[in-house]
């Protein structure tokens, strides 16, 4: 396969027996120092440098064409070097550059080649009668650059389809950039305006929010954040750090949300301290108040107890006792609202008052008595 077939030209080179030969100065500069190669209009490879063998694969003596070379060239590189060619024969100041990949006949490695090609010599009438050209090998940078294509298409696959959310803000925590994990966690719209003002830290002590944390520290790391929207706190971990680029600074985390697991851990620790019938504390939060906690003085403690209780139990069924101990809860803290109110026992109550007097207290004890004896006459003990 020729040139002259492949692109369908005519050329006539006996039309004129007279011709320029010009090599163009442009090709000196761009071959100098990398494989250099002349073709005829039939495709024969008339001159090649040592180098040029070497690379495509063949021997100095062997027979180098165009149909040779087709074969080891990828498909769709072939069909575009066809049309570069059928560009260049028919302008001679055009200048062919091309990048191709090609397999080489020995090693049948994968190479990429940078080849650039012009018209050398032409004809009276300015037809081509020869093209010269360049071959580079940039097998390397090419590798180079698909490797870094590729992780760029990986990362860019894993931000959107990242269950974590990952934003970029800017130096005053405008979110910049972020994927749909973070907008869906946050229950944001889309693309709108975000701040990470808007996000509480919460598991420190004094209350701060995101953004004035990275301005104090620098940055956060697995911090617990909160976020309130439509009456639903949720709930994140946090990880942000700061970059510089040049005179700016900015911004890049990452959130997850955590609310199930803050909604459990919420309630087991509830579950740990309280009565689950009456929502009172329980004793094990009572002996923790009463003998590890420092309790402001003077204080008031009231225990109560409930007589009878058995006898409705056995009346009218636990259920009904049970709702009598409710309200036996309902009325403590009713009557000892600032109280830590505890069951600590089947039928026994206490409530814990700091900073009082006890001015009224004997007072409050009978309204209290009075409220549960509404109930099946009960008779209540306090002390």
């Amino acid at each position: 396969m020729t040139i002259k077939k492949i692109i369908n030209k005519q050329v006539d080179s006996s039309s004129s027996s007279n011709f320029n030969c010009i090599i163009n100065d442009q090709i000196i500069l761009e071959t100098a120092e990398i494989a250099f190669w002349r073709l005829d209009m039939e495709g024969n490879c008339i001159e090649a440098s040592p180098n040029f063998c070497d690379m495509v694969g063949f021997d100095v003596n062997d027979e180098i064409n165009l149909e040779l070379l087709f074969q080891y060239i990828d498909r769709s590189s072939v069909r575009r070097l066809k049309g570069n060619l059928a560009i260049l024969i028919n302008d001679r100041n055009h200048t062919l550059k091309q990048e191709i990949a090609y397999e080489h006949p020995k090693t049948k490695q994968t190479m990429w080649f940078a080849v650039v090609a012009r018209n050398a010599v032409w004809d009276d009438n300015g037809q081509c009668l020869e093209i010269a050209g360049s071959v580079r090998d940039i097998t390397e940078q090419k590798e180079e650059t698909l490797k870094i294509r590729a992780e760029h298409q990986l990362y860019q696959s894993l931000f959107k389809h990242s269950h974590t959310g990952i934003f970029l803000s800017d130096e005053r925590g405008n979110v910049m950039e972020a994927n749909n994990a973070f907008y869906r966690i946050l229950k944001h719209p889309h693309k709108k305006a975000f701040n990470l003002s808007s996000i509480s830290i919460c598991d420190c002590k004094e209350k701060t929010t995101a953004y004035e944390w990275i301005q104090k520290y620098g940055g956060i790391h697995n911090r617990v954040g909160e976020y309130v929207v439509d009456d639903t706190t949720i709930y994140m971990d946090m990880c942000i750090t700061k970059s510089i680029w040049g005179d700016k600074s900015s911004y890049d985390g990452t959130i997850s949300d955590i609310s199930e697991r803050i909604r459990v851990q919420n309630r087991n620790h509830w579950l740990v301290n309280h009565d689950s019938m009456t929502g009172l504390y329980n004793r094990f939060a009572f002996e923790a108040k009463l003998f590890t906690e420092k309790i402001g003085r003077p204080a008031v403690l009231v225990l109560a107890d409930v007589d009878g209780l058995k006898l409705i139990n056995d009346a009218f069924g636990h259920a009904e006792g049970d709702k009598v101990l409710v309200k036996v809860a309902e009325s403590l803290k009713l009557v000892f609202p600032e109280a830590f109110v505890a069951r600590i026992g089947g039928d026994e109550f206490a409530a814990i008052l700091e900073n009082v007097k006890e001015d009224n207290m004997k007072q409050r004890i009978e309204e209290f008595s009075k409220l549960c004896a509404h109930m099946y006459h009960l008779e209540i003990r306090t002390g």
